[in-house]
């Protein structure tokens, strides 16, 4: 699977690392991971990096995909101007911000565990 989903005790936040070649099924599992993560620590903050993703599925699997996102977590998605997947992410934010979702697009970490923590 070709992202690592860890916690960051001491920012109180679940970092995920998303890399390489991503698939629905990799954004499924990634999101019942980080779901669970938030029932089982009350953690609602996500910080996504995906400036290494190669590809990503399609618009159609990425709308449904946005749509199981939980409106009770911040997602902050650090993204760069020449990754391949940023167009994709940028598609995730409208269409979440369009269901009330909170989620951001960064071009730097730093900015967008700030934006978390404020």
């Amino acid at each position: 699977m070709p992202e690592n989903i860890t916690i960051n005790k001491e920012l109180g936040i679940i970092e995920v690392h998303s890399y390489g070649d991503v698939t629905r099924d990799d954004l499924d599992l990634s999101l019942a991971t980080v779901k669970q993560i938030g029932e089982d620590t009350g953690i609602r903050m996500v910080l996504v990096d995906t400036t290494e993703q190669e590809t990503f599925p399609s618009i159609t699997d990425i709308f449904y995909f946005t749509e199981k996102l939980p409106r009770n977590f911040e997602f902050a998605v650090v993204i760069s101007e020449k990754q391949p997947t940023k167009d994709s992410h940028d598609f995730i934010e409208t269409v979440a911000v369009n269901r009330s979702i909170n989620v951001n697009e960064f071009f730097s970490k730093e900015k967008a565990i700030e934006w978390l923590k404020s």
